[in-house]
């Protein structure tokens, strides 16, 4: 009968010991999942920072294109040569 309750108590200990090891882990998820948060929206304003800034990029590209498009159209009909 003794081993009986000598194996219940090595049981008990085991459930105690994942029980804290449950709650350790449960309470370092809790305190790190902001900080996990924190850097996943980081990372995600970092790439909405970089597509910004392609975006700026062609739209120089783009706008530099049309203001050659309307100088050399203007060349093309003789408006920057020999003005009056």
């Amino acid at each position: 009968m003794n081993t009986q309750f000598d194996t219940l108590e090595t049981k008990a200990s085991y459930l105690q010991s994942d029980v804290t090891d449950i709650k350790a882990t449960v309470q370092r998820i809790e305190e790190s999942n902001p900080e996990d948060v924190h850097a996943m929206l980081q990372t995600i304003n970092n790439k909405l920072d970089q597509r910004d800034a392609d975006i700026q990029v062609l739209n120089k590209r783009v706008f530099n294109y049309r203001r050659f498009r309307s100088k050399s159209e203007f060349a093309d009909i003789g408006f920057f040569h020999g003005g009056a």
